[in-house]
């Protein structure tokens, strides 16, 4: 603003500032603390299919299969459907083994973070992810139990994108009166929570582009947001 000849200064807001506003924060599973590797598991089925070169493309997108991930659809359907559509020579306790092997990894220093962070806010975690592949994830990534809320589509019939899952996931915090930043958030999850939240003051975001039954969305992932 000017005043005369000389220009006042804006306001300067530090982290500090914003910080002090934030209940919870809210992070991505895939992507953000483990990485997310589907080409690994169409590895293990493809060799194992009738036309092991197309069916290594064909498979893409099968681990983010909404009725999977939704847990419409249990995994003795899912190898059925295999067995049927792609003529998957697998047993069912061979495909169930192929499938728990883990396909993901540590991010670099994520679970130092998520356990420095727990110390001073409330944490969830919004993750697509399946039912079986989840006890995987919990079994091997300590860090998870430093989450106060999992919010999970397998758990509540809803996968990202779906503008119900942020509505649910801004109730769902732990706070009274929560305000979450999340931690990995698209430009479609972005619009969809303000458009979702705008009659309601129940959290406040902030974007970085990158049931029953709950997953958040990442560009980096194929199919389904994990």
């Amino acid at each position: 603003m000017l005043q005369g000849n000389r220009m006042k200064p804006a306001p300067v807001r530090t982290i500090h500032d914003t910080a002090k506003k934030i209940d919870t924060l809210i992070f991505d599973l895939f992507g953000v603390l483990i990485s997310f590797d589907e080409d690994i598991v169409c590895g293990r089925l493809a060799p194992h299919c009738a036309d092991p070169e197309a069916e290594l493309l064909a498979l893409r997108g099968l681990v983010s299969q909404r009725d999977l991930i939704t847990w419409r659809q249990s995994l003795d359907q899912l190898h059925q459907q295999l067995v049927a559509a792609h003529g998957l020579a697998m047993n069912r306790r061979g495909f169930e083994a192929a499938w728990l092997q883990p396909y993901s990894e540590p991010m670099p220093g994520m679970a130092d973070l998520i356990r420095s962070l727990s110390r001073r806010y409330k944490l969830a975690l919004l993750s697509n992810v399946d039912k079986y592949y989840w006890q995987v994830v919990h079994n091997t990534h300590p860090a998870i139990a430093c989450f106060d809320t999992l919010l999970l589509s397998w758990e509540f019939g809803l996968a990202k994108p779906d503008p119900e899952v942020f509505v649910h996931a801004l109730k769902a915090q732990p706070a009274a009166t929560p305000r979450g930043v999340s931690s990995s958030m698209t430009r479609a999850r972005t619009w969809k929570l303000r458009a979702s939240s705008a009659s309601a003051d129940t959290g406040s975001w902030m974007s970085n582009d990158q049931g029953r039954r709950s997953q958040s969305w990442n560009p980096c992932e194929p199919g389904l947001a994990r």
